[in-house]
């Protein structure tokens, strides 16, 4: 392994430069190198001296530093019932919540993520530094590899708006990271759902939003529990999407594609309950 050069910029002006070096990625937490390896890496910008851990609402809109943990944007949120603080909260194990940050998870997003799940339900747009230093959509930056090419996230800006919804990890244990996973971000107005949004991320092409399902369930009544003929509606959905899933964690593909098809009707009616 070749000798690592370390970079410590205190201001977001020097990152474009030492980002535009062969082989420096920036480091936050840590943990994604351990995950990666050290192998293709020439230099490491720690991000700690930088601006990047604060929470701020203005205009609407709510900006989560990039730097900021798991644990600490839980903490951020938690108040709020934000379905970040429920997705995190249940991510890995407390040692690994303290370190992870929100731009590395982003940037590597592993099928495990219980981060990605509610941006992309939210669609969260992020601020970026470096050889792309704008603001761009979160499935912008996904699709683009050149978006991600010498450029740090510095926040994820999201709207301030309150949202109900649920959260389903499949696991086999509760610390474990997750084979797949489900999110269900609803509004209501006037008793029925203005808006609702159902993101499952691990699948085949690693995420997914079913936009098919929130166009069936987008301006129906709140019931009290799930009717019968609604959760068979959202199954018979789920079915004609054809949602495929990579065999991974000892879970065989047509197995983790069945319990995907049950979960999926339980998270939303989850979802539903708790917004009634």
């Amino acid at each position: 392994m070749a000798e690592v050069q370390w970079f410590f910029p205190s201001e977001l002006d020097e990152v474009p430069d030492i980002l535009a070096r062969e082989g420096v990625i920036p480091h936050g937490g840590g943990t994604g190198i351990l995950w990666s390896g050290l192998t293709r890496v020439r230099g490491l910008m720690d991000v700690s001296g930088l601006d990047l851990k604060y929470i701020r609402r203005r205009d609407g809109s709510i900006a989560l530093g990039a730097a900021l943990s798991y644990s600490e944007t839980v903490r951020a949120v938690a108040d709020t019932h934000h379905p970040l603080a429920h997705s995190l909260h249940s991510a890995a194990a407390q040692p690994l919540r303290n370190r992870i940050t929100l731009g590395g998870s982003i940037s590597m997003f592993p099928y495990w993520s219980d981060l990605m799940g509610p941006l992309l339900a939210l669609e969260a747009k992020l601020s970026l530094a470096g050889a792309n230093g704008e603001t761009r959509g979160l499935e912008e930056y996904l699709q683009d590899r050149n978006l991600r090419t010498n450029t740090l996230i510095t926040s994820v800006l999201l709207p301030d708006v309150p949202w109900q919804g649920a959260y389903y990890r499949h696991t086999r244990t509760p610390t474990d990271r997750p084979a797949f996973s489900i999110t269900v971000a609803l509004r209501l107005e006037s008793g029925k759902i203005e808006t609702i949004r159902v993101v499952v991320v691990g699948c085949t092409g690693r995420y997914r939003r079913l936009t098919e399902i929130e166009a069936a369930l987008t301006g129906t009544d709140v019931p009290s529990k799930m009717p019968e003929d609604l959760s068979q509606r959202i199954g018979e959905t789920v079915k004609r999407l054809g949602i495929d899933f990579p065999a991974r964690m000892g879970f065989g593909a047509e197995y983790l594609n069945a319990c995907a098809e049950v979960e999926l009707v339980r998270t939303v009616a989850s979802a539903i309950r708790s917004a009634s």
